[in-house]
């Protein structure tokens, strides 16, 4: 058998799977979006065209949750992708106890979103959070986080930072580990500095892998739309 054909048969389950639980039920909901549908009343059920969605393009909350919505996943992916990038390159160092480090590195992808949660709310917690004792020891103020608009807006965007970040930086890992070292050592025989070396050939070869850190963490924080 062609490799090729080896591949295509190996594949058949994962993408039978992905039909029935993925492609099955969004094609279903676009069929059901063009009736009226009452769980409670089926024989009411008539076809609607398209209002359902005129309904939502012309409702000001839709555009309200959608601006929130991108903001958050824009602020998000751009600040765990430097977050992620920089601990995938310090952790791709080879020293005593990185074992250890990479192993505690991983645990805030693995904590239940109820832990999370109290955790977070222990941090930013009037009258005993860290943040603010540090913030008022340097700074001379404080910042109430759980009482709405920028500020817990920021809070929200620093816990999901802080939980996923290691995503992303575990992926940027595993391209750093792959990556073939003949190139890099050229380079710094020829004289070429740390700096240039990874804007002209670390950055270049985990162009690929961090597409797909980016695209699978956008999928993830899309799903937030319904909360924001």
């Amino acid at each position: 058998m062609k490799p090729r054909n080896l591949i295509l048969l190996t594949t058949l389950p994962t993408l039978f799977f992905l039909f029935f639980w993925l492609f099955y039920p969004f094609i279903y909901d676009i069929y059901f979006s063009v009736f009226y549908f009452r769980l409670t009343r089926p024989e009411l059920t008539r076809f609607i065209g398209a209002s359902n969605y005129v309904s939502i393009l012309t409702d000001p909350d839709f555009w309200a949750a959608a601006g929130n919505t991108t903001l958050f996943i824009v602020s998000c992916l751009v600040i765990e992708f430097f977050l992620g990038l920089l601990l995938a390159l310090i952790l791709s160092f080879d020293f005593k106890g990185i074992g250890v480090v990479r192993t505690l590195y991983i645990l805030p992808i693995l904590l239940p979103p109820i832990s999370v949660g109290i955790v977070w709310r222990l941090m930013f917690f009037p009258g005993m959070s860290p943040i603010n004792y540090i913030l008022e020891t340097l700074f001379g103020f404080r910042v109430d986080w759980m009482g709405g608009g920028i500020a817990s807006y920021l809070a929200i965007i620093l816990i999901d930072a802080w939980q996923w970040s290691p995503f992303i930086g575990l992926i940027l890992l595993a391209g750093l580990l792959a990556m073939p070292p003949e190139p890099v050592e050229a380079a710094r025989i020829d004289g070429a500095d740390p700096v240039r070396v990874f804007f002209h050939i670390t950055l270049p070869y985990l162009k690929p892998v961090i597409l797909v850190a980016l695209i699978l963490r956008f999928l993830d924080l899309i799903k937030i739309f319904d909360p924001i």
